[in-house]
């Protein structure tokens, strides 16, 4: 009997994994590509490029992240880091969860002072999709059950300290590469539906009555100057956000 019921906890557990097809991961990191680059358009930023071993390296977090059930930064270094999870009964298309997830961190720029720029604890995923000397870009998507964890990566990193005003622009900058900043074919819908339980039910904070619910994370290099800190952290906790610093 206690052989049957280990077999049984053992089904129900692997029965919430769901695997992303390559064809997903790739409709995922094109479309996260052509907005990052829509929203670098506004601020004169030029286009990023996919690198695929920073692809390879964020894709491989999403799933340790998803698997582990864990939400927190990777160790990697010389990588600037976006992470965003979303948790709901239908997640959407493989493309809805980018263009979700880049929506939700460039939607930070209403809160993005350009007389006092700097770095933010409310603005730092923003300055990191449009942070003009970034030039690559790799993301990665994972799902578990109802979860979807989104993880992208940047290079050279972005929201190094006393480099904002020459890397965040206002809106309305000419990119140097403007003539070519429309998305391209890949990055239209598409019937590539992410895969759900629906047996799977959301599970919200009790003090959100929504029925899907986002948090953010991200991850700033430091200048060289603050480097003698072994370890900083400041961790910025409301209804959405959870900020935690390396």
């Amino acid at each position: 009997m206690q052989l049957l019921f280990l077999f049984s906890i053992t089904f129900l557990c692997f029965k919430t994994i769901v695997s992303i097809t390559q064809e997903c991961q790739i409709a995922f990191t094109n479309r996260v590509l052509a907005a990052h680059n829509k929203y670098r358009a506004l601020h004169g930023a030029p286009n990023l490029v996919n690198d695929q071993s920073v692809t390879n390296t964020a894709q491989k977090y999403a799933e340790y992240l998803s698997s582990n059930n864990l939400f927190k930064h990777s160790a990697a270094s010389g990588l600037g880091e976006n992470l965003a999870s979303m948790s709901g009964s239908n997640l959407g298309t493989c493309e809805a969860l980018a263009d979700r997830f880049t929506d939700m961190w460039y939607n930070e720029v209403k809160f993005y002072n350009y007389n006092n720029g700097g770095f933010s604890m409310q603005t730092g995923h923003f300055t990191q999709v449009v942070w003009k000397s970034t030039t690559r870009l790799g993301c990665g998507l994972a799902i578990s059950g109802n979860r979807a964890v989104g993880v992208c990566n940047y290079s050279p990193p972005g929201n190094v300290v006393g480099a904002f005003q020459k890397n965040v622009l206002p809106a309305g900058s000419i990119a140097p590469n403007s003539g070519d900043n429309q998305p391209s074919s890949t990055s239209r819908p598409s019937n590539n539906q992410v895969p759900i339980n629906n047996e799977n039910k959301c599970t919200c904070p009790d003090n959100q009555s929504a029925s899907t619910r986002a948090t953010f994370t991200y991850r700033t290099q430091w200048s060289n100057n603050i480097n003698r800190f072994n370890r900083f952290k400041t961790r910025f906790l409301n209804d959405r956000y959870e900020s935690l610093f390396d």
